[in-house]
């Protein structure tokens, strides 16, 4: 019978203080989040916070769910303000595995007392899993602003309009505000992609607003999608730089006064599947024309047709093909996927008609998920594969360790009828 308890470690696995940074005013109060991600088999852990005494004092400590998921739990804490000190320690009970995943550990909610900076100091960290195995992990602190502070932010980014003629202006709009105790002077720059459209200074007093006005000259542009973003530079003393920046909901789409279409996106959904299994690719067809299209795209795996649509595009517009590839009648191997649409009458650049992706697909024994370098295939199913698999037991796609290969049946989901797959499949090679 396989050792279940041999699972390989994540190299990403953290324990952070969220949010990073904290500004507050005296009398106010704050919690932060202790937060592990990306851990497997947790099953006990402990930790120490620091603080500089003066400034904070513990209002109250609470359990977060993410062990709860696994069982039942026993938390114990105790704290010193005159110190400035915390300790926390969590078990599950029971002869139980530990929980994967990322969630929070615990809360504390800090009542602030004098201004000044002090940092959030986590340390002596101690993850450990159902064997009482150390787990590594790396360590990020927080720090707080506490009392007056200085602290300006991008709160809004619009352009108008969202789809426009290369050479036409695009007018956007950035709203600034100063969110910190102190009157400032700085400078705002807008950016279309990683090109600067524009630079304006601004002087705010404390908590009053601003909206600025800048006009994108599109002309010398290349039809495409543009990110569209403003940055206010860091003023003396501030920390929180977070909200410095800030993108516009919409990008700014810029067509060619013609005839034009284009495959923007050929992007697998796997760079591994078992054969006579299947995976999807998602393809998008965007018409950066000025007319309505039709537009005949074809989807291939290195040469072999495995998909054909036809769809009408209004100018501007795009279609998002959700292309189902049963690897059923293929052999072995890797394949390149790729997508092309035919180009339409009077249509002058053809080059970006078709798209390939940047990445292979191997096509192999079902349940071959792990190697060396993990996720790549390595011609085998054996306990590499199996012990990844359970690394990644019940993951989801919404999951932040989900990794679409160990979904060998596609159903969104790795559970038992996964591993069995492997199991079925066990010194299977190529």
């Amino acid at each position: 019978m396989p050792n279940w308890m041999n699972i390989a470690r994540s190299a990403t696995t953290t324990v952070s203080v969220v949010p990073q940074y904290v500004t507050a005013n005296i009398g106010q109060s704050f919690s932060v989040d202790v937060v592990v991600s990306d851990v497997i088999d947790l099953y006990a852990w402990e930790i120490e916070l620091n603080w500089t005494a003066p400034l904070l004092s513990v209002v109250s400590i609470a359990e977060g769910p993410f062990l709860k998921t696994g069982g039942s739990t026993f938390f114990v804490y105790s704290f010193s303000d005159i110190l400035g000190h915390l300790l926390i320690d969590c078990t599950l009970t029971g002869q139980i595995l530990g929980v994967n995943g990322s969630g929070v550990l615990a809360t504390v909610t800090f009542l602030v007392l004098g201004a000044g900076g002090t940092p959030l100091d986590l340390y002596d960290v101690v993850l450990l899993d159902h064997t009482e195995v150390k787990i590594g992990a790396q360590v990020s602190d927080g720090y707080c602003i506490l009392g007056p502070s200085h602290d300006v932010a991008v709160v809004n980014v619009e352009a108008l309009p969202t789809i426009t003629l290369v050479g036409n202006p695009v007018n956007i709009n950035v709203t600034v505000e100063d969110v910190g105790a102190f009157s400032e002077d700085f400078n705002v720059t807008v950016y279309a992609g990683p090109q600067v459209i524009g630079r304006q200074p601004i002087s705010l007093s404390s908590g009053s607003s601003a909206s600025l006005q800048f006009v994108w000259n599109t002309t010398g542009y290349d039809k495409g999608d543009y990110a569209i973003s403003a940055w206010a530079n860091v003023v003396q003393g501030e920390v929180n730089v977070v909200n410095n920046n800030k993108q516009a909901a919409n990008p700014v789409t810029l067509l060619f006064n013609g005839h034009d279409l284009a495959v923007i996106v050929v992007e697998p959904s796997k760079t591994v599947v078992g054969q006579s299994y299947t995976m999807q690719i998602e393809v998008i067809v965007k018409n950066y024309g000025i007319f309505i299209e039709t537009a005949n795209t074809a989807v291939y795996a290195n040469t072999t047709e495995i998909w054909f649509e036809i769809d009408e595009l209004a100018s501007g517009s795009s279609v998002t093909l959700l292309v189902v590839w049963n690897t059923s009648s293929f052999s072995k191997g890797n394949f390149t996927m790729n997508a092309e649409t035919e180009p339409v009458p009077q249509e002058l650049n053809t080059v970006d008609n078709q798209n390939v992706s940047s990445v292979q697909v191997h096509v192999g024994v079902p349940g071959d998920v792990s190697s060396p370098t993990i996720g790549v295939y390595d011609g085998i199913v054996n306990m590499r594969d199996i012990s990844y698999l359970i690394q990644h037991f019940n993951t989801r796609p919404s999951s932040s360790n989900w990794k679409p290969n160990t979904d060998i049946n596609n159903d969104n989901v790795v559970n038992m009828r996964d591993i069995s797959i492997a199991i079925l499949n066990f010194n299977g090679h190529e």
